[in-house]
C-alpha cells in the first residue's frame, strides 16, 4: 500500500501541468495553442519585456490577410527597421518560419516609447500556432499568438 501511495505521490507531482495553469508565456502544450498572457505593468504582453503586443490578436486565417497589429520592440525607434519572423509552433503546419518587415516605427507614443510598429498578418496566412518576435532575437523574447481557422 505505501509503494502505491508513494507511486501515485510521484506520478502526481512529476505530470504536466493541468491545461488550466497554461504558461503565461505562451507555447504550443499537449496539442493546444496557449497564446501569451503575461503582461507587463503598462498592459503590454510580452513574455520577457523585450518585445510586446499593443493588446491581443484576435483574427482568423482569412481575416489574417488583412489584419494588422502593433507591436513594440524594445530594441526599436526612429531610423531603425524591425524584421519580424513568425515561427510556425504547431507541428501539423509543416512551417518552421516566415520573416517579412514591419512598418514603422510608427507615429505615436505606446507605454514603451516610440518604439511602435505596424506588422500585417498576411505572411502568416494559415491558422495555427505561432511565435512572433523580432528577427534574430532569442525565441524566448517573442509572444505567441493563436490565428483562428476561418
Amino acid at each position: 500500500m505505501r509503494q502505491l501511495v508513494a507511486s501515485l505521490v510521484v506520478m502526481v507531482a512529476c505530470s504536466a501541468a493541468p491545461l488550466g495553469e497554461a504558461p503565461t508565456a505562451g507555447g504550443f502544450v499537449n496539442g493546444i495553442c496557449q497564446p501569451t498572457t503575461r503582461t507587463d505593468a503598462m498592459g503590454i504582453i510580452t513574455a520577457t519585456g523585450s518585445f510586446g503586443l499593443v493588446g491581443p490578436v484576435h483574427a482568423t486565417a482569412d481575416d489574417a490577410m488583412n489584419h494588422e497589429i502593433l507591436v513594440v520592440w524594445r530594441g526599436g525607434g526612429p531610423g531603425v527597421d524591425l524584421e519580424v519572423q513568425a515561427d510556425g509552433l504547431d507541428p501539423a503546419l509543416n512551417t518552421k518560419w516566415v520573416r517579412w518587415g514591419a512598418i514603422g516605427p510608427v507615429e505615436g507614443v505606446t507605454p514603451w516609447g516610440n518604439v511602435a510598429y505596424r506588422v500585417g498578418l498576411k505572411p502568416i496566412g494559415r491558422a495555427g500556432c505561432w511565435r512572433l518576435g523580432a528577427r534574430g532575437a532569442p525565441p524566448e523574447d517573442g509572444v505567441v499568438i493563436f490565428i483562428r481557422p476561418s
